[in-house]
């Protein structure tokens, strides 16, 4: 996964997820929990100097609409926990960068908010159409002091669409997810 941060340096996640399966119906209903892991680095060559850990699990439930062939539905909810090394990198003010109007801050471990995250896609063929919506809501974070936090609800939307050009010869069905 890449990201593009306010500072214009890339930043890369390695993620690591534990999915686990709570309830399915056939291929048109399931309920999951999802339990990503994810350690992010800066991408400033030649270094690529660690930045801290997220770890955002989630409950999702997937739904088809019609038959499993038609737009298909997902609902995400949860929590995000990060370290003070992540913190700091988006939310810390070293003191070469204070000024009259922004106090230092160094970031802390603990509570990174929470998300809720709406999509709906439909895959035809190779392409993959998704339209999304999600919120966060940043109240009670550890790092609500920071003078870099500007608001503590935003709502973002977009859409995306992805085209498979190569499939492995050899398919695993994964039902309900």
């Amino acid at each position: 996964t890449r990201y593009i941060s306010v500072t214009g340096v890339q930043t890369c996640a390695l993620p690591i997820s534990i999915e686990i399966p709570l309830w399915s119906r056939k291929a048109r209903q399931s309920f999951w929990l999802k339990l990503p892991l994810r350690a992010m680095f800066s991408i400033d060559f030649p270094s690529m100097p660690y930045e801290g850990w997220i770890f955002a699990p989630y409950l999702q439930f997937n739904f088809a609409h019609f038959n499993h062939d038609y737009w298909k539905s997902s609902i995400s909810l949860g929590p995000m926990y990060a370290n003070a090394d992540y913190h700091h990198y988006y939310y810390g003010v070293d003191s070469h960068d204070v000024t009259l109007k922004r106090q230092a801050y160094q970031g802390k471990s603990g509570y990174n908010g929470s998300r809720f995250i709406f999509s709906l896609r439909k895959k035809i063929g190779d392409l993959m159409f998704v339209v999304f919506a999600r919120h966060d809501n940043l109240n009670s974070v550890a790092f609500e002091k920071s003078p870099l936090l500007k608001t503590k609800r935003y709502t973002l939307a977009g859409v995306a669409l992805t085209w498979i050009f190569k499939k492995s010869p050899k398919q695993v069905e994964i039902i309900g997810n």
